[in-house]
Formats: C-alpha cells, sequence, structure tokens
C-alpha cells in the first residue's frame, strides 16, 4: 500500500515535471522564432535602405559626369 502510494508520487511529479518542461521550451522557442523574425525584418529594411542608398549613388555618380 506504501509502496503503491510512494510510485504514485514519483509517476505524478514526473509528469509535471514533464510538463513544466515543455511549457518552457514552448516559451523559449517562441522567443526565439521572434528574434529569428525580427532579424529576418531588420536585414530585409537594411537590404531596401541599400538599394535605396546604390540608387541615389547611381544618380549622383550620372549628374556628375554629365
Amino acid at each position: 500500500m506504501l509502496r503503491r502510494l510512494r510510485l504514485c508520487q514519483v509517476l505524478v511529479f514526473f509528469l509535471l515535471g514533464l510538463l513544466v518542461l515543455m511549457l518552457v521550451l514552448g516559451i523559449l522557442l517562441t522567443i526565439l522564432r521572434g528574434c529569428i523574425r525580427s532579424l529576418f525584418w531588420l536585414l530585409r529594411k537594411f537590404t531596401r535602405l541599400r538599394r535605396l542608398l546604390r540608387s541615389l549613388l547611381v544618380s549622383i555618380v550620372t549628374l556628375g559626369s554629365k
């Protein structure tokens, strides 16, 4: 009887630990996905900015050569 109760407690604690671990992993994955998404957004913004600067530079050079 006492042994069965102990086994039940161990099983419940194991399942609770597993649940907490899954919750923590889910939160970490969500944070990581948000960071990766914002990094890609920043990279896209920077490529647009680089394209704009390049076109501006080309127009300045073509105006200077005329």
